[in-house]
């Protein structure tokens, strides 16, 4: 009989751990089975879907709640295991404790307030295609086991109807030969990015938003500091998912600080469980297949607001958001 993935991902890290002779963060265990085709179990563990690491991860934390687990944790933000046979030295602790897990800065504002200027952004912007979005209200989902479903909503999600420009006689050829061009976006919004939360925000990205056809990671004012910037820059080539730096003075102004990966066509499984779970997202992907391109106008009411300049100006002010 062949091994499961769940196995192999078992086995998979008890021989990295072996060979390392240190604990480590979960991410860190995944590049080095990715990269070590030496294991002979597949770069992916037989992991199929958009996001086989999430699958992997997963597994992971599923066998860390066994009592006959081999694993233990040895730190939980970034999530650090060790094998339970390992004997961690004085410098593997310091490897491990030394970086301060540092808290975000206390605002006034919600994060769910950041969700008008990305809106904003988006529909005004000449790099996205006028992007109509929708608030997914995660409470409006159907409730289950607590933290199953932690990383499966995004914030927003969003639809642009490219053949809104598009003369009347070529719309009808495309409904009659060809696929309207629509495209679905997914947006994963946090207050802020900085080097020691990027990893955690940027997967959680990864699983809520890579069965768009594009995702992003979306943060007010991310800094330009080039370690940040590089960390950025690989993991996007890594898995596709784009960043956007939310101006807070100037939305108009936001910056696409790493393009998010077209992947061509949704993934179907995984949109499909959102749609099962979340009436919001169910209600988006209904009304899209209603909207008539050429009379997007008329439907306005059915996706979230766009403030105008001088209402995204006092709105700013009122919610007091930015530096």
């Amino acid at each position: 009989m062949s091994k499961s993935s769940r196995d192999m991902s078992f086995e998979a890290t008890k021989i990295v751990l072996e060979n390392k002779k240190q604990a480590m963060k979960l991410f860190d265990i995944w590049q080095e089975i990715k990269a070590n085709d030496f294991f002979g179990f597949g770069e992916n563990l037989g992991f199929s879907g958009a996001t086989p690491e999430q699958s992997f991860y997963a597994a992971i934390y599923m066998n860390l709640k066994d009592e006959n687990s081999l694993f233990e944790v040895v730190n939980v933000k970034p999530k650090t295991i060790k094998l339970k046979s390992q004997v961690l030295t004085k410098n593997d602790e310091k490897i491990i404790f030394s970086p301060e897990i540092k808290k975000e800065q206390k605002s006034s504002y919600h994060e769910r307030d950041l969700h008008a200027l990305l809106s904003f952004f988006v529909a005004n912007s000449a790099e996205f295609d006028s992007v109509y979005t929708k608030t997914i209200f995660h409470e409006n989902s159907t409730k289950s086991t607590k933290g199953a479903d932690k990383w499966l909503h995004p914030d927003i999600v969003g639809a642009s109807f490219s053949s809104a420009n598009l003369e009347k006689e070529l719309v009808e050829y495309s409904k009659k030969f060809e696929k309207l061009p629509i495209k679905i976006y997914s947006f994963e919004i946090k207050k802020e990015l900085k080097l020691y939360n990027l990893k955690e925000y940027y997967f959680q990205a990864v699983s809520n938003s890579s069965w768009a056809h594009e995702g992003y990671l979306v943060a007010l004012d991310i800094e330009n500091d080039n370690e940040l910037l590089e960390a950025i820059i690989r993991l996007n080539t890594s898995f596709g998912i784009g960043v956007i730096s939310l101006n807070s003075c100037e939305p108009a102004q936001s910056k696409i600080i790493a393009q998010a990966k077209n992947n061509g066509k949704l993934d179907m499984v995984a949109a499909n469980e959102l749609c099962v779970k979340n009436r919001d997202f169910k209600e988006f992907l209904s009304n899209i297949c209603e909207c008539k391109p050429e009379k997007m106008s008329a439907y306005k009411s059915w996706f979230d607001k766009i403030l105008d300049d001088e209402e995204i100006k006092e709105y700013i002010k009122e919610k007091k958001i930015g530096k």
